[in-house]
């Protein structure tokens, strides 16, 4: 049984443990199960930490409903940062906004949304542009 006060990070952990080869999300056809998305979210967690991504600090997520989003999000969450989500219909001037509002370092952005970012990336405290592409 799952503790319902525990973070949501835990509970893909025990699923991913109670369940490893059951599907998390099915996209598109492919299949992404409970251990993948595990192990992919340790890793993106770990390339965050890489870069210096703190406990605390926002980190914006600009990509459509996709298994990138789910694995940033988690990844986040794994490193006790905190998940940002962007709506990825913005226009550059609300993303700059957000941007400046959170004073984020950090972005994971859909490639196709690239452009986006880096019409406003000089204005804003940017460090590191992730892309994801689906």
């Amino acid at each position: 049984m799952t503790n319902p006060d525990q973070p949501l990070h835990e509970h893909l952990r025990q699923h991913a443990r109670s369940r490893p080869d059951r599907p998390a999300l099915i996209w598109y056809g492919a299949t992404l199960t409970w251990a993948d998305l595990d192990r992919a979210s340790d890793a993106f967690a770990a390339r965050l930490q890489a870069l210096g991504v703190q406990k605390g600090e926002p980190v914006v997520l600009f990509l459509n409903n996709c298994p990138q989003y789910l694995v940033a999000h988690y990844a986040i969450q794994k490193i006790g940062a905190i998940v940002c989500p962007c709506g990825p219909l913005n226009k550059a001037h609300e993303l700059q906004y957000q941007l400046d509002d959170l004073k984020a370092r950090a972005i994971i952005a859909a490639d196709n949304l690239l452009p986006i970012v880096e019409q406003v990336r000089g204005q804003t405290a940017l460090e590191h542009v992730l892309a994801g592409r689906y």
